[in-house]
Parts: C-alpha cells; sequence; structure tokens
C-alpha cells in the first residue's frame, strides 16, 4: 500500500511538472512589505491577468496592483514557461527567472540589459502544498539580487522578482521592501497561506488596531448573482469592487452592509475594498457563471 501511494505522489508530481501550470489567470501572489524607519506594515497583490504574445512566445502577464516597492520600478512581469523553466522578458531580452530542472550545484544566469547575476542552487528539496509535491530549489546570488527559497510553479518566497539595483548599480535604497510571500492561491492548487502574517492582508499603520482579513467575510464565495457580507466596520461604508486588472468595476456607499448584488459582473477574480472611518478591510472573491 505505501509503495502505491509513492508511485502515485510521483505520478502527481509528474503531471504537475510536465504540464503549463505557471501563473494561470486569475493566481495571486500577496507579499508584506515594510518600511525603513517607520512601524506601517503593508501588502502588494501580483496578479496574472492574461495572456499576451510578446516574441512569439505566449506569455502570462502579471500585474502589480499597488504602488512600487524599494524603488524597483516594476509593476508587471511577463513569463513564459517552457519544460520546467519560467522565461523573464527583461528589458527587451528573455532571460531564465527559474530553473526547476537544476539540482545542487547547479547555477543559471539572471540578464538585466547590460548587467546580470549568477544565481546558484545550494541545495533542493520537496514541498507539499494542499497534497501536492513540489520541487524546492534553496538559492544564492551576488548581492542577494535573487537568494532564498523558490517553490516551483509558486516562484521565490522572499519577493515576485530579482532586484538588481544595488547589483548594477551600487545605489543603497532606505524605502519600502518585501518582507515574503504572505499567501499563493489559483484554479489549480487552490489557496495556500504561508503563515508569515495574522492574514493575507494584514495592515498595520503603528496608530490604528490593525484590521486583518478575518474581521469580513464573504459567502458564497464563488458567487452568482448576490454576494453576502459580514464585516465588523461600522458606520458609513464605502465599498468598492476592482477586477483583476485593478480597474474599479463598482462602488457605492452604504450605512447597512449586508449583500452585494454581482449580477452584472462576468466570471473572474474580484477583490472587494470596504472603508470606514480610518479602517479599511480587503478581501478577493470569485464571480462564476
Amino acid at each position: 500500500m505505501k509503495r502505491v501511494l509513492q508511485i502515485l505522489a510521483l505520478l502527481s508530481f509528474t503531471t504537475i511538472v510536465n504540464g503549463q501550470t505557471w501563473a494561470p489567470t486569475g493566481a495571486k501572489w500577496t507579499f508584506g512589505v515594510s518600511y525603513a524607519f517607520s512601524p506601517h506594515i503593508d501588502y502588494r497583490e501580483w496578479i496574472s491577468t492574461g495572456d499576451t504574445v510578446v516574441g512569439g512566445h505566449t506569455c502570462k502577464l502579471i500585474k502589480n496592483m499597488g504602488s512600487d516597492v524599494n524603488m524597483a520600478n516594476l509593476d508587471k512581469l511577463i513569463t513564459y514557461e517552457d519544460n520546467n523553466i519560467i522565461y523573464w522578458y527583461n528589458i527587451n531580452q528573455f532571460t531564465v527567472l527559474y530553473d526547476f530542472n537544476k539540482n545542487a550545484g547547479d547555477t543559471w544566469t539572471i540578464f538585466n540589459d547590460t548587467c546580470s547575476a549568477l544565481v546558484t542552487v545550494d541545495s533542493t528539496g520537496i514541498d507539499t502544498i494542499n497534497g501536492t509535491p513540489l520541487k524546492a530549489l534553496y538559492l544564492s546570488s551576488e548581492d542577494d539580487v535573487f537568494s532564498g527559497k523558490a517553490i516551483e510553479h509558486i516562484g521565490n518566497l522572499g519577493g515576485p522578482a530579482p532586484y538588481f539595483l544595488f547589483h548594477c548599480t551600487g545605489i543603497v535604497v532606505d524605502g519600502s521592501f518585501y518582507t515574503g510571500l504572505r499567501c499563493y492561491e489559483d484554479s489549480i492548487f487552490g489557496f495556500h497561506n504561508f503563515e508569515i502574517a495574522p492574514s493575507c492582508d494584514y495592515v498595520y499603520t503603528g496608530i490604528d488596531e490593525p484590521v486583518t482579513k478575518s474581521s469580513l467575510q464573504l459567502f458564497p464565495n464563488p458567487a452568482t448573482d448576490r454576494l453576502n457580507v459580514r464585516t465588523t466596520l461600522l458606520g458609513t461604508i464605502t465599498f468598492t469592487i476592482y477586477n483583476v486588472t485593478g480597474d474599479i468595476v463598482l462602488t457605492g456607499k452604504t450605512e447597512n452592509l449586508a449583500t452585494i448584488s454581482t449580477g452584472r459582473l462576468s466570471s473572474g477574480f474580484y477583490t472587494l475594498e470596504l472603508k470606514a472611518y480610518s479602517q479599511t478591510q480587503r478581501q478577493s472573491f470569485e464571480v462564476k457563471r
């Protein structure tokens, strides 16, 4: 029986590796963000918004749904997968972002225009997430351009992309910086919380009490024609619904928010934002037709 389970796990792993599972439309990475010389804690969501063709390759467009972090001037990633290698279109050229075929001692080079950084695989392992075994790479790189742990299909747990500013220019910036991947979700693997923050969208200003995702409940999720809302916010509530590209598709204001009509929304992923006084709550939901 044990042997049968091992074979089934291997077959599952082989299916995932051979399939094109990188960044399916709607995939979302939620990274924590902190700020130098400030107690403020924030987050950024990166969402795969669909396909785009670049250089003859059908690529996944992954957008930063918030502001820039650490002056990296990075608002999107254009990537595609081929034979378990993730290629990144960066400054008019494709370069290897991840190579999950590599093993301990192997290397690859990430290019940033005329500058580049060598990435070394120090060791490998297997992480089982939602019942699926995924290869993990433990990476080191020049000037920590892209060091840390990277998990197959999910990517680097430290940040969404390499950070070349110091390596290529020698400039040190004391600003905002990523603190790790809080949550990942997509239509293939479902949702996974890495449990490095109280919630995926945990925010702390240092003045007000932090507001967490657990304070907001949405159901049913996926929704069809109606989304029920349970919130701890009081008073006049302003609600806004964003689509995966960050555009506002619905907004309103009410004293008693219990339900929102989603009948006019097409199938897809959305984010509901609630504001009352100085507090904000956000949570993602899906509409299915």
